[in-house]
């Protein structure tokens, strides 16, 4: 790994892990219960800071038991984060869409992703989110469950070099959406995620560049930028260049 590489891990469905600017960063971790996840919960490495998109279990996951076991730092909404700090994680960050934090490895931008939040038992679970993590020269996007949204376009302007998108249908973005949101975005990198989980999202998604060769040509960019589209199986480590 060199300065201006980092590694992604996918452990399916929406949990990445980041290794990047020295930080090692996980999203979304639904491990246990999650069919896609060839990984046990007591063997995923260790984590400085964990994320959470919204409350729907096949998000939030393991992030208690991760975060208050490794005594990482759980960012999420407001609502999230109390949620889980009383629930005994120690260290926790409260963010709402527009805000930004600086952190020792970089900066996270928390912004809006159109989909429910509720918490275990119905509780309000605030708004659902996404984050755009800077570390170490990298910067990535993690859209959690969203549906299109024009407010995409306006982060063509942050420089993204991976785009973590859902495309499984019904419950967020399907293909077409997806290739539409990466034409958006231009991220150097389109990592498709929240698919195949189980049948309901099972996608084709090796429809997934074709269909982002038309959106990109219906922008006008041209066909030097058009984004890589890297599948990842689960539990695959990829090297991600800047």
């Amino acid at each position: 790994m060199t300065a201006s590489s980092c590694f992604l891990t996918w452990y399916g469905h929406a949990a990445f892990h980041l290794e990047a600017g020295g930080a090692s960063l996980l999203f979304d971790p639904f491990i246990q219960g999650n069919p896609k996840c060839p990984v046990p919960l007591e063997k995923l490495p260790p984590v400085d800071v964990v994320f959470v998109s919204h409350g729907h279990a096949d998000h939030l996951g393991d992030a208690i038991e991760i975060a208050a076991r490794q005594d990482a730092l759980l960012v999420s909404n407001v609502e999230i984060a109390e949620y889980c700090h009383a629930r005994g994680v120690a260290r926790t960050l409260g963010l709402q869409p527009g805000g930004c934090v600086q952190m020792e490895f970089g900066r996270v931008r928390c912004v809006p992703a159109v989909h429910g939040s509720p918490l275990p038992g119905g509780r309000y679970g605030g708004l659902a989110v996404g984050f755009v993590v800077e570390a170490g020269g990298f910067v990535l996007y993690h859209a959690g469950d969203t549906a299109l949204t024009h407010d995409m376009a306006f982060l063509a302007r942050l420089g993204i070099h991976a785009a973590l998108l859902p495309c499984g249908d019904r419950f967020t973005m399907g293909l077409e959406d997806c290739a539409r949101a990466a034409a958006m975005i231009a991220p150097r990198q389109l990592v498709p995620m929240h698919f195949g989980t189980w049948d309901v999202i099972a996608q084709p998604v090796e429809r997934l560049s074709g269909l982002l060769r038309q959106e990109w040509a219906a922008s006008g960019r041209g066909a030097d930028g058009l984004p890589e589209v890297v599948l990842l199986s689960p539990a695959e480590r990829r090297c991600l260049d800047l």
